[in-house]
């Protein structure tokens, strides 16, 4: 393929006219876009009816190698439990159910893969993490959080890649809003080697503790 200075069309920064196809999701109009394109939200989206004076967190992190370069790849957050949240206003008492997800919101003004928002992937941007995290405990006059085994709330995080850990945080609403550093939240004792596998390196996120002490089919190494 030839690759000219600057000549349309180029479409992610590439040329490719002489392609014989363009990506669907290049394509104006198309609908069902490839959820790496599309620009993340840079501020937490409430729904029309969900409470406002809950408590986010905007946890930061700093990961570089030993010659000052910033660490590639991303962390995921699991919820340890599913919750409800029971919020009241003026006297009027409403229930918010929030199962348990991958959770978390990228900081960032542009997207080129750095966050793909909604999949719970939270990129690492030149080794600097920065995002938005719903309180654990939620303070708030009238608020209460419940989760369904009775246990306090926490977040179960994979650092993938290569030297990665698994760990526990949990995240105050005092904390809010932030920046709080994400190695002051770790929970004592908690912290594990992650079996990073680049052939598959999101590993098993949705049932993250089984990553605890598990060799993966190929490590790598």
């Amino acid at each position: 393929m030839s690759t000219p200075n600057s000549f349309p069309p180029i479409y992610d920064g590439t040329y490719n006219a002489d392609d014989p196809l363009v990506a669907p999701w290049w394509i104006p109009g198309w609908t069902n876009q490839n959820p790496k394109n599309i620009l993340a939200s840079t501020s937490n989206v409430f729904g029309p009816r969900f409470p406002t004076n809950l408590a986010f967190v905007n946890i930061v992190g700093n990961y570089f190698d030993s010659n000052s370069s910033g660490v590639p790849g991303y962390l995921t957050l699991m919820m340890s439990d599913n919750i409800t949240v029971q919020d009241t206003v003026n006297s009027v008492t409403s229930y918010y159910r929030l199962p348990a997800r991958l959770t978390g919101t990228t900081n960032n003004p542009t997207s080129f893969s750095l966050n793909q928002w909604g999949s719970g992937l939270l990129y690492l941007n030149l080794g600097y993490l920065n995002i938005e995290v719903f309180a654990t405990d939620q303070t708030a006059s009238g608020v209460t959080i419940t989760t369904d085994s009775g246990n306090s709330l926490y977040y179960f995080v994979i650092e993938h890649f290569p030297g990665g850990r698994t760990y526990h945080i949990q995240v105050p609403a005092s904390d809010s809003p932030g920046p709080v550093d994400i190695e002051t939240l770790i929970v004592s004792g908690t912290v594990n080697p992650y079996k990073y596998d680049p052939v598959f390196p999101m590993s098993n996120m949705w049932t993250p503790e089984e990553e605890y002490n598990v060799i993966a089919p190929y490590s790598g190494y």
